[in-house]
């Protein structure tokens, strides 16, 4: 589909633009256009939206590193309810990761259901907690025991 339709009708379509084959090709000029255009036509709070929409919907076919660098600049987003969100939810499965990575390391492979409890924990908190317990345990059942208070 050609980028310019989705550059220049509503303003719900411009997420899309960086999308297309076309704008592969001049994704800087592309993303500066639709950062243009909220700034002179959106209310802060759609353009914070639609800048969301397009740097969630631009991670589904470029790399996270050429993601950053094109909206580095766009710092509105960051104030953003729903950035915020994928931001917490990265963070979350990343410590769980972590978990499981130095577990592993130190344990060996945990079973189906030692991976299940951890991928269901929801609390940072909890986390940050069995990452600092898991340098006082011997084996994955004494990290996720519930610790004597």
């Amino acid at each position: 589909m050609p980028k310019e339709p989705l550059l220049t009708g509503g303003l719900g379509l411009l997420p899309l633009a960086p999308l297309t084959d076309e704008a592969s090709t001049d994704l800087i000029g592309v993303v500066g256009r639709v950062e243009n255009r909220l700034r002179a036509e959106a209310s802060p709070d759609a353009a914070n939206k639609l800048r969301m929409a397009t740097f969630v919907l631009f991670g589904l076919r470029y790399k996270e590193d050429l993601a950053t660098q094109l909206f580095r600049g766009v710092t509105e987003m960051e104030e953003s309810t729903t950035y915020q969100m994928i931001m917490a939810r990265g963070r979350l499965l990343g410590k769980r990761e972590d978990l499981l990575l130095q577990g592993r390391e130190k344990f060996g492979p945990p079973d189906e259901a030692t991976v299940e409890r951890i991928q269901s924990i929801t609390d940072p908190q909890r986390l940050e907690q069995l990452l600092v317990r898991l340098l006082q345990v011997s084996d994955w059942q004494e990290l996720l025991a519930q610790p004597a208070d």
